[in-house]
């Protein structure tokens, strides 16, 4: 019989291999949360403007969700994060690459972020599209 168990996307921030999972909890915290239900949240965040590259408050509010619900998941104290935290280890640079793990962990397409971006996902070959 095949292994039913949703697969998570790994990310690792400050060092710490983490798992986004969109968990039933977790979504009804996200829910919750934001006061709206999850498909008009990711909505919201497709249309998030990307270029501006900076780390978003609901980026951080979601994370946190997303990384305290595989905390209890794995009943491992240490994976517990505050929205504090997450800020200080998330930069500019990440903001995209996190929003990019997020949506297409739910399950949006989306272009695949490249390193050598410096945090511009517009940016090929030297010219601005």
């Amino acid at each position: 019989m095949n292994d039913l168990r949703p697969i998570g996307t790994q990310i690792n921030i400050d060092g710490v291999e983490r798992e986004i999972l969109f968990t039933l909890p977790a979504i009804h915290e996200i829910q919750k949360k934001f006061g709206e239900s999850i498909d008009i949240i990711m909505d919201n965040a497709m249309g998030s403007d990307m270029n501006t590259c900076e780390v978003m408050e609901w980026e951080l509010d979601m994370l946190n969700i997303l990384f305290n619900d595989e905390s209890k998941r794995k009943k491992d104290i240490d994976l517990e994060v505050t929205k504090e935290s997450l800020e200080e280890v998330l930069n500019a640079k990440t903001a995209y690459k996190v929003l990019f793990l997020i949506l297409s962990t739910y399950g949006y397409d989306l272009p695949q972020p490249d390193d050598d971006e410096d945090g511009d996902p517009n940016m090929e070959s030297g010219e601005q599209k």
